[in-house]
């Protein structure tokens, strides 16, 4: 009832199934949804238009309670930066200038990379697996490094 009022959602919640319920809740009120999650290092941003289920594809398996913030802590520059994101998605929102749109922002902060974005649905639902992929680089070698990131790189189609 409360977002039937509002222009945008901001989800900063710390639960899958909260995210869950903001994300039902916004498509019932026709309330767009910026999402942003932090896990250590990394972090995640995504627009969420009513009619859209993108948390169904970032988070397939409803039973999970928590993601990578539970075993990797959260930094408070990797929270800084998808806030940063965050707030610059909701004012493009509001101005009605382009944005993300049915893309995932993802943010590695250790490894230094690029901002990937991923489009398909495909690359959406390959986003858990990107994120334990992230985890994994951060328990190898230094000189084992650049052999993740290129195997990373041909195993995703992201620009």
């Amino acid at each position: 009832e409360l977002l039937f009022c509002c222009q945008v959602a901001l989800d900063c919640l710390d639960s899958i199934p909260a995210r869950r319920t903001l994300q039902e809740a916004c498509d019932k009120a026709g309330t767009p949804l910026v999402h942003g999650a932090v896990g250590g290092w990394l972090g995640q941003v995504c627009v969420i238009q009513p009619g859209e289920n993108l948390l169904d594809i970032i988070y397939p398996d409803s039973k999970v309670e928590h993601g990578e913030e539970y075993e990797q802590g959260t930094l408070s520059f990797s929270a800084g930066m998808v806030a940063a994101v965050q707030a610059a998605e909701t004012a493009k929102l509001l101005l009605g200038k382009p944005g993300l749109s049915g893309e995932l922002l993802a943010l590695d902060l250790l490894n230094a990379s690029d901002v990937k974005r991923t489009q398909t649905k495909e690359d959406l639902a390959n986003a858990e697996i990107a994120y334990k992929n992230a985890r994994a680089a951060r328990e190898l070698k230094p000189h084992q490094l650049a052999t993740y990131d290129s195997e990373l790189a041909e195993g995703f189609n992201l620009f």
